[in-house]
C-alpha cells in the first residue's frame, strides 16, 4: 500500500524537471541540486499521498545523510 501511494513521486520529478523554471535548469545542470529536488519531490509525496508526517529533522538526518 505505501509503493502504490508513492507511485506519484516520479511524476513530481519529472513535472519539475521538465519546467522552465530557474530552479529546473539549475537542477539539470548539478547533480546536487536534483538530488535536492528529489528529496523534496519525496517529501511532498509522503504528505500529499500517505498524510504521513515527515519532520524536517527526520529528513536531514535520514534521508540527506550522505549528500
Amino acid at each position: 500500500m505505501f509503493a502504490r501511494q508513492l507511485s506519484s513521486l516520479p511524476s513530481y520529478f519529472d513535472l519539475f524537471m521538465g519546467s522552465n523554471s530557474r530552479s529546473a535548469e539549475l537542477a539539470r545542470a548539478d547533480i546536487g541540486t536534483a538530488q535536492l529536488a528529489f528529496v523534496t519531490c519525496l517529501v511532498i509525496a509522503l504528505k500529499a499521498c500517505s498524510r504521513f508526517n515527515v519532520e524536517s529533522e527526520f529528513v536531514s538526518n535520514a534521508i540527506c545523510s550522505d549528500m
